[in-house]
């Protein structure tokens, strides 16, 4: 009983003193240590990084914080004396500061600056979806969540799931709708192909910009990067992604491989993407042509059934030797042959005339490209630098169209496209203090396009821009000024000269860390491509011919934008709305000569305005399902220019809407769902309308260990036929209608199988610029 008794007093005499020191501490005054940490070259806040108090010697953590959403932190402690605080973040050096605390009083140390720093991982686990986007300073930037990486085996596959993104079945890219888009990786130049050989597990975020600023050629009205995840190391890594077809009538797939080995430094990459489609299509043109009454037409009635037969291989290889850490050297290259060939049948009925014949065609195409590239950094922590780098293209290709009857009739047209490209560029940026950055550049290219010895075309253009930037916590301005010259020659015909000045402006206001507007207005130029300059006569049957036209000249682009950008709880969303002028517009008219042959060739026919408002967002539904839509509504009007009038053209107005939604959801242990629908009202230009049917498709992957994931994709079931392209065509003479379709099965369907390989850690690529070929036209889907 006694020693019950003892040891009740004291516990109880203990408590009385723990009470006491709870008093004690509970009396004493919090001091609170407040600031904020933006990065150095950009001045956007930095969420979420890691405030550490630690005591004078910096071996002891005293307390910690961690930043919100705009960098702010608050860290509060009762300590008296000096102290040290660290501000840290992944990706970024750190930085320590010496704190007095001898007063007592609340401290504000302001804002400090981190610089970005490449660390090496072994490997990234994205969890949660708190931040799928936000928006900066000239582009709205995506994270790559888990679940998208599940169920995306390639880059080309992960796109498709950013709003605003569109991607067809033949893997062509398109913003907004709009195609005239620059692909970048790591901010360095690639074409849509390049997409199919990244794997989607390499992708760490993508950054929209839809009206890019003065650094970006003035041909580009959109602007697509995609960063990757950076590691730093040796090591051997890789992949391969092969799609196995179901049907020997429908073969669509893309194969592509990826193998890079990093030693000391040096770095040496190759990499392989193909395509291979075979389809048959239906091909159809119906056509009237008046006399002075609609009673009184001939009637023209054509349909091809066809066999796609095309493919494409390309191989990339290259190296990258980091000479130092302020100086690296990169040399790329690739070679690609590929083929678009269309063999089938050809029925034509006119003027109460049949003609039958059978269609052969032969293409062969050939593109080289080398390029060596070079960039110095001033210093380690800012982005102080300069980059340098040329390039040398070679192009040429045999292509050929065979028509024969059996009345012994044979009509074959021959061309012998060819294209030789050589380009320097030049690009040096400098950060003038924090928050404020100043770019300038220049590019010289000399083009030659040559169609054997009937065509030959020179071309040479000298460009230079500067951009002025400007980032606080809750402004930013990005004002800039391109020059773009362009000289250009055709044998024995004409030399022409033209001057360009290509303002662009942009001011954003962040309200606070879930509202920013931003206003932006922007002037291009597009320039016509080889095949709309090219003369040669194409006949398509006997009633049909195309050609291009040497004669015309660019078309300029103003775009005006205002823009609403708002995060939401498990998402974003993001509002447009623009105002769009294409002055002295590029495009095709169709006329039919004294012959009664309808002959389609490009001219500047006049100027074509939009106005609308676009939305699009990515949302997160409970814990699982995510959803991407986009839509776009608009008011056009197209106004004919006197050519175009005296071609019985008028001008016309009306609406049109661009619609896109991508889902995907997550089942767990390693299985995901996913699909996306695509539709579009036609597509107004000055004399036609183009159409083409909504687009879907439906997806199931599986991921196993050890890298491995397989799939399984169908595209547009449950119809028979699908309308890929559509043109309709018409004036006081005539109307024409063309309509290319897929005859496909029913439910269509193949199989995917991805695999990723890694040794080690993978060196870091210095992805270096490349010069894009000029795009060759699709014949068929």
């Amino acid at each position: 009983m006694k020693t019950t008794n003892r040891i009740l007093r004291l516990a109880a005499a203990s408590i009385f003193l723990i009470l006491i020191e709870v008093n004690k501490l509970a009396a004493q005054e919090l001091i609170s240590i407040t600031g904020n940490v933006v990065e150095l070259s950009t001045n956007e806040p930095i969420p979420f990084a890691n405030v550490g108090l630690y005591n004078s010697e910096g071996t002891t953590l005293i307390t910690g914080a961690g930043c919100g959403l705009n960098g702010d932190y608050t860290v509060k402690t009762t300590g008296n004396g000096i102290y040290r605080l660290t501000l840290s973040a992944i990706g970024y050096h750190s930085i320590t500061k010496e704190v007095d605390l001898t007063n007592k009083s609340n401290i504000n140390l302001g804002t400090t600056y981190l610089a970005e720093h490449t660390i090496g991982l072994e490997d990234i686990t994205i969890v949660g979806n708190r931040v799928r986007a936000k928006n900066e300073s000239d582009k709205n930037t995506f994270f790559i969540s888990n679940e998208m990486q599940q169920a995306a085996s390639t880059g080309a596959d992960i796109i498709k799931f950013i709003p605003g993104i569109q991607v067809d079945f033949m893997r062509n890219i398109s913003l907004d709708g709009n195609r005239n888009i620059l692909i970048l990786v790591d901010g360095r130049e690639r074409d849509a192909g390049f997409l199919n050989q990244l794997n989607a597990r390499n992708i760490m975020h993508i950054e929209v910009s839809n009206t890019p600023p003065a650094r970006y050629e003035g041909k580009y009205s959109g602007v697509i990067n995609i960063v990757l995840v950076k590691e730093k190391s040796r090591g051997l890594d890789g992949h391969l992604f092969a799609e196995i077809p179901t049907s020997e009538s429908m073969v669509y797939i893309f194969p592509s491989y990826s193998l890079n080995y990093g030693v000391g430094r040096f770095n040496l990459f190759t990499s392989y993407n193909g395509e291979v489609s075979k389809l048959n299509l239906h091909n159809s043109t119906q056509r009237q042509l008046f006399n002075q009454l609609e009673t009184d037409h001939k009637s023209f009635e054509s349909n091809q059934y066809v066999l796609q037969d095309n493919w494409s291989h390309r191989f990339n290889y290259g190296l990258d030797y980091l000479i130092n850490n302020r100086n690296q050297i990169n040399f790329y290259a690739f070679h690609n042959i590929f083929s678009q060939e269309y063999d089938g049948q050809v029925d034509l009925t006119a003027l109460n005339c049949t003609w039958r014949a059978s269609k052969k065609d032969y293409d062969r195409n050939r593109n080289n490209f080398y390029s060596l590239f070079y960039k110095h950094s001033f210093n380690d922590s800012t982005n102080h630098e300069i980059t340098f780098d040329i390039s040398l293209q070679h192009f040429e290709a045999t292509s050929s169209t065979q028509y024969s009857n059996i009345e012994n009739f044979t009509y074959q047209n021959t061309t012998y496209p060819g294209q030789e490209n050589v380009s320097a560029r030049l690009d040096y940026n400098l950060p003038i203090a924090p928050g404020i950055q100043f770019m300038i550049g220049a590019k010289g290219a000399a083009s030659e396009l040559t169609n054997g010895d009937y065509f030959r075309y020179n071309e040479q253009q000298l460009s230079g821009y500067s951009e002025l930037i400007h980032k606080s916590s809750k402004f930013d301005i990005n004002i800039g000024l391109r020059y773009e010259m362009s000289m250009a020659e055709l044998k024995n015909e004409f030399t022409t000269k033209n001057h360009y000045f290509l303002p662009t402006f942009s001011i954003g206001y962040r309200h606070n860390s879930m509202h920013s507007v931003r206003f932006t207005y922007k002037k291009a130029v597009t320039y016509p491509s080889l095949y709309q300059l090219n003369p040669y006569l194409n006949y398509l049957d006997p009633y049909s011919l195309s050609a291009g036209n040497a004669t015309i000249t660019p078309s300029t682009i103003k775009n005006i934008e205002l823009q609403h950008s708002m995060r939401i709880k498990k998402g974003f969303v993001n509002t447009r709305l623009f105002y769009y002028i294409r002055e002295n517009a590029i495009d095709n008219l169709l006329t039919v000569n004294n012959d009664g042959v309808f002959v389609c060739q490009p001219y500047n026919l006049g100027n074509i305005n939009q106005i609308g408002l676009s939305g699009s967002g990515t949302i997160t539904i409970g814990k699982s399902l995510t959803i991407n839509p986009q839509i776009s509504l608009y008011r056009f009007e197209t106004n004919a220019n006197r050519f175009a009038k005296q071609n019985f053209i008028n001008s016309r107005s009306g609406f049109g809407l661009n619609s896109s939604l991508s889902a995907l959801a997550s089942l767990g242990k390693g299985l995901s769902v996913s699909g996306i629908v695509q539709y579009y009202t036609p597509v107004a230009n000055i004399q036609n309308n183009k159409f083409e049917d909504a687009t879907y498709f439906l997806s199931i992957d599986k991921e196993f260990n050890m890298g491995l994931k397989v799939g399984v994709v169908s595209a547009i079931p449950f119809t028979r036929n699908f309308t890929y392209f559509g043109e309709k065509s018409s004036n006081q003479e005539f109307n024409s209608t063309y309509s290319g379709q897929i005859e496909k099965s029913l439910v269509p369907f193949w199989f995917r199988v991805t695999y990723q390989f890694a040794s080690g850690k993978r060196n870091t690529r210095i992805n270096r610029t490349l010069e894009e070929v000029e795009t060759i036209p699709r014949k068929g889907f």
